[in-house]
């Protein structure tokens, strides 16, 4: 019996060790970033799903985390231009990053990590890269398309990740039926939670809604025009016919380059890193000329502007 007390605190001791040590290689959140990049790549939405989290909740108000993988959620970042779709990327490089999460328990080691994803796009996939009335499903002239070809990068920051497209055809911006699961599942937990933070704060204590405040501030007097991306607007030609897809893409520039900046964290090593959050940066597109020759646009004007107080 006397051996039975000292043998219980060794096996308690071992379970802890290994809790410690057990899980990814500390410090290295690469391979987590690969596979969420595959998973979405693979158009496996449940799977991506689960590789979002963080050590402070920033899910996005309506969908949940799947918000940012469909068009139909209007929330921008997005990466909705790159789910099932061909493209090659890395090498992944990172760098570690001041936490905004302090240890609770003597087990936790909070992370940061800022992860840079590489992608590059050829033939076998090249997004096309829209005008932002177009993206938004309205129709625009011969005129407002030869303005937008003048300029891809004027503004570009509205809604860039939206406006990366897979093609024109019908149907693009529609949620697939497996999206529908994962929406209708973050709907009943967000009508739960909202209920019970309703019951223990007062009206005026509530939060505004912050992705709304932020279309205001940069769509200004526009914000209702631009709420959900549809599926691409036509091209008015000046004798009042429409412009063929296929024509309104060969002029439209497409995606060749991007890099996917995540930002993973963990709360310590016994668990994955997971996406706190995303941007997608350095965009180059290809744009044709006037006569017909291909060049590289390096977009300058995608980042949003810094909001003036």
């Amino acid at each position: 019996m006397r051996l039975l007390l000292p043998i219980f605190l060794l096996l308690c001791f071992a379970i802890v060790l290994f809790q410690v040590f057990a899980g990814d290689k500390p410090g290295d959140p690469t391979n987590n970033a690969r596979k969420f990049v595959k998973h979405v790549q693979n158009g496996e939405y449940a799977k991506a799903v689960e590789a979002f989290g963080g050590n402070i909740c920033r899910c996005p108000a309506k969908l949940g985390w799947v918000s940012y993988l469909i068009y139909s959620s209007g929330e921008e970042p997005n990466l909705s231009f790159l789910v099932g779709q061909p493209f090659e990327f890395g090498p992944i490089t990172y760098k570690k990053m001041k936490g905004e999460a302090q240890a609770t328990t003597a087990l936790d080691q909070p992370e940061d990590f800022e992860v840079d994803v590489p992608m590059h796009f050829n033939r076998g996939y090249e997004p096309l890269f829209l005008p932002l009335d177009m993206a938004y499903g309205y129709e625009i002239s011969q005129g407002q398309l030869d303005d937008f070809l003048k300029d891809p990068d004027h503004e570009a920051w509205k809604a860039l990740t939206l406006r990366l497209r897979p093609g024109l055809a019908k149907g693009v911006t529609d949620q697939p039926e497996q999206v529908k699961i994962l929406v209708n599942r973050a709907e009943a937990e967000k009508a739960k939670t909202q209920a019970q933070t309703q019951e223990s704060t007062k009206p005026d204590q509530q939060k505004p809604d912050q992705n709304k405040l932020e279309k205001e501030l940069f769509y200004g007097s526009d914000v209702a025009r631009y709420q959900t991306p549809k599926d691409a607007g036509s091209v008015r030609l000046a004798d009042g016919s429409i412009m063929p897809e296929t024509d309104v893409a060969a002029k439209l520039p497409h995606l060749k380059s991007a890099l996917l900046r995540l930002h993973m964290v963990r709360k310590d090593h016994r668990q994955p890193f997971t996406v706190f959050h995303f941007v997608v940066s350095e965009p180059v597109l290809v744009v044709t000329d006037k006569d017909g020759a291909k060049h590289d646009l390096a977009l300058k004007d995608f980042r949003p502007p810094v909001p003036q107080p």
